[in-house]
């Protein structure tokens, strides 16, 4: 007698969709709206997101500065949020050089 292997149904896995799905763009507009101190948080997850975060200027053109102020320590992204356009950082940062913070 010979049988035949029943067949197994197999059940779909759903879709699953994470952030390094989403377009580039859309990306940008997410980050670019984070404190600094969240953008350099993303950017220590991995490689894309540190490429994302060092080479679009707007992410530190509409980095939010509210909560923090220049010191040596950060300087160096104040300066180049200021020179991306970044009203907020460029203001922090004319002040910390009158008070020569």
């Amino acid at each position: 007698c010979f049988h035949l292997p029943l067949k197994r149904r197999l059940r779909k896995r759903p879709l699953v969709l994470g952030i390094l799905n989403l377009p580039e763009d859309v990306l940008l507009q997410i980050i670019k709206y984070l404190p600094v101190d969240d953008i350099l948080a993303v950017r220590a997850v991995n490689s894309y997101f540190k490429y994302i975060v060092d080479h679009h200027s707007s992410v530190w053109g509409s980095a939010s500065f509210s909560e923090v102020w220049p010191s040596p320590d950060n300087l160096r992204l104040f300066e180049r949020a200021a020179e991306s356009g970044n009203f907020e950082a460029a203001v922090k940062l004319g002040i910390a050089y009158l008070y020569n913070e």
